[in-house]
């Protein structure tokens, strides 16, 4: 097996601004950044040393839990599940542009409460819905 690493993000004072952050996710291509959605409506990009780089401003929700974000393999876009919108946020990490797709229903494409979100491998999307119980796939272009 392999040895388990326990670190603390120290070093950037403005960490102590976050406010009840509610997911986080890796960049994947090995830069070392992560992403923090935070109650303060807003996406978080922090350094490895800890420090804060930019930040995106966004509703992010609260029922069930909360938000929850996904990254595409090229560490490009970020994906926000929205619980309380009854949507997923897609935001494109070098120009700053949100956009959405679903809303409130019970048709391919609309959701109830979407709350886990992935990014496979091939780009495709998975949205799990808790209160449909179901996952539904999305190809983004």
């Amino acid at each position: 097996t392999g040895n388990l690493l326990v670190a603390t993000l120290t070093g950037g004072a403005s960490l102590e601004n976050l406010a009840q952050p509610v997911d986080v996710v890796a960049d994947p291509t090995g830069s070392g950044l992560i992403y923090v959605a935070d109650l303060k409506n807003r996406i978080v990009q922090i350094y490895p040393d800890g420090s804060i780089g930019k930040t995106w401003p966004i509703v992010v929700g609260t029922n069930e839990g909360g938000s929850r974000l996904a990254i595409s393999a090229s560490g490009s876009v970020l994906y926000m599940s929205d619980p309380d919108r009854q949507r997923v946020a897609v935001i494109d990490l070098q120009s700053g542009e949100t956009d959405y797709f679903g809303k409130t229903g019970d048709s391919p494409g609309q959701f109830r409460t979407p709350q886990g979100i992935a990014v496979g491998a091939d780009g495709r999307v998975y949205v799990l819905d808790r209160t449909r119980d179901n996952v539904q796939v999305f190809t983004i272009k």
